[in-house]
């Protein structure tokens, strides 16, 4: 695997709360450099034209670039990619900073389904392990 690459990406069914470790694509991660690259196209990959904003397949992606956590300027920043924004229409992005970014260290793909919201599971990851805990 590239330097900077956990190797995998996390799926999240934030209905069921399953997880699921898939193999992050070399190629791919040479291809979409970065946070943001690999967060589109995870989001690209599953796109339908006629997604609306509140879909359950509306994938929210959060996603690190190979300098998270590194001993560089700005390393702590992470990506978080949707679909479908409700304010544009169109796909959404951003970025944040901090402790959370070097932590993830990985994608986390999270699938909505058709459930409950309020009792959605949410990962917790550390290092290479991961659970799912319920949120508040």
């Amino acid at each position: 695997m590239l330097e900077g690459y956990a190797g995998k990406i996390l799926e999240v069914d934030l209905d069921s709360g399953e997880l699921k470790d898939l193999p992050l694509d070399e190629e791919m991660a040479k291809m979409y450099l970065g946070g943001k690259g690999l967060g589109l196209k995870l989001v690209y990959d599953e796109f339908r034209p006629d997604m609306q904003p509140f879909d359950p397949d509306n994938l929210l992606v959060f996603a690190t670039g190979p300098a998270t956590g590194g001993k560089v300027p700005t390393s702590g920043r992470y990506h978080v990619v949707c679909s479908k924004s409700p304010q544009t229409g169109t796909v959404g992005s951003g970025n944040s900073g901090g402790n959370w970014g070097p932590y993830l260290k990985c994608g986390i793909r999270c699938c909505f389904g058709p459930g409950d919201f309020k009792r959605a599971c949410l990962p917790e990851h550390c290092g290479r392990k991961s659970r799912a805990c319920e949120s508040s």
